[in-house]
């Protein structure tokens, strides 16, 4: 059984009890809830008042468990996985001279959540059929931040806490797997009713600006590369762009899952974003060092993608339409912007500066 994080909710945070050196007081709604205790696997139980901590909160999708010492403030990852890593979350403002963005690349960048979460649906049918159950016919839009931006073992296991209570991780991921591939040939074969891997609007002139500005650019994804090569390659192709990684400084994606029988894995299925890890890979390829981390932007549409660059340190750019509002995130957003022809209205005046 999997190891998790357990609390005890206690009302909402009001944003006068905020840093504003810390979070976008400004951006803030009801992101945040007060915790009465919390406690943590390997780490014991921590409660206002005890060992230093003046408050403990929680965002609105309990990703991220905030403990409060006076003016500095830690972040434990509330994962799915039973890891609970911990970091210390950063004042983050944009500095000019912009010297590199991040893209998030499913929701951001590639418009093609629809086509991930169609396939997790028929992952959950096909293991309820299995199950003697009855199929679910869609999932709901408070469910995203739990189905969307996470990593592919934390959605299923979400799935199995929800839908499929008698399924293993192993058998749920294989599944998967094996939809995912079907879906892609479908795919590729016109035999799909879904919008997939279309260019998100504004995405070419955001990143022609960027390139005319002389910013490095890198795109980074939680999914695995046979999932994320082949939508990022095919929205380059309609954008007329060529090649990702000749117009890319950097394109980092998931590995590959370990199995018996096949090619060695890689890291990046299980420990990727909120983690830090796989955005800062991807920036010390073009450039980044802590000193200058205020001089590096992410843009994402998820609370992952606004954990992964606030953890890193890095000022981050929310956009509109993916579950950041829904989960209670919009609050680590150093500026949040309702499409990508905003952020680069956004980038363009930062970078007139």
């Amino acid at each position: 059984m999997v190891s998790k994080i357990e609390f005890k909710t206690a009302g909402v945070v009001d944003a006068t009890e905020l840093d504003p050196a810390l979070f976008n007081v400004g951006l803030y709604g009801d992101d945040l809830s007060h915790l009465e205790w919390c406690k943590i696997p390997g780490r014991g139980t921590l409660k206002a008042g005890e060992q230093g901590v003046t408050m403990l909160a929680v965002n609105k999708a309990h990703e991220f468990i905030f403990v409060f010492r006076g003016s500095s403030v830690e972040v434990i990852l509330n994962n799915k996985v039973g890891l609970f890593p911990s970091f210390a979350m950063l004042p983050a403002r944009i500095e000019s001279p912009i010297k590199g963005v991040l893209l998030d690349l499913d929701g951001t960048c590639v418009k093609s959540e629809a086509f991930w979460i169609a396939v997790i649906l028929e992952t959950v049918n096909r293991m309820r059929n299995r199950l003697g159950m009855p199929p679910v016919a869609a999932f709901d839009r408070s469910e995203l931040p739990h189905i969307s931006g996470r990593t592919v073992p934390e959605h299923l296991l979400y799935c199995i806490q929800h839908y499929c209570p008698r399924a293993a991780l192993g058998e749920l991921q294989d599944l998967y797997t094996d939809i995912a591939e079907e879906y892609m040939q479908k795919l590729n074969a016109g035999e799909l009713d879904i919008d997939a891997f279309e260019p998100a609007e504004g995405l070419k002139e955001l990143l022609l600006m960027l390139k005319e500005n002389g910013v490095k650019i890198g795109i980074v994804t939680s999914g695995l590369y046979y999932k994320a090569w082949p939508e990022l390659k095919q929205a380059m192709d309609k954008l007329g762009l060529g090649e990702p990684t000749e117009f890319f400084d950097a394109v980092l994606t998931s590995g590959t899952l370990a199995k018996k029988g096949g090619a060695c894995g890689t890291m990046g299925n299980a420990i990727a974003k909120p983690w830090p890890n796989i955005y800062f890979e991807a920036a010390q390829v073009i450039g980044f060092t802590m000193d200058e981390r205020e001089h590096y932007v992410g843009v994402g549409d998820s609370g992952s993608d606004a954990g992964s660059l606030r953890l890193m340190g890095t000022p981050f750019i929310g956009v509109a339409h993916g579950n950041i509002e829904q989960g209670g995130t919009k609050c680590m957003c150093t500026d949040f912007a309702g499409s990508l022809a905003e952020v680069k209205e956004l980038l363009e005046k930062q970078l007139k500066n």
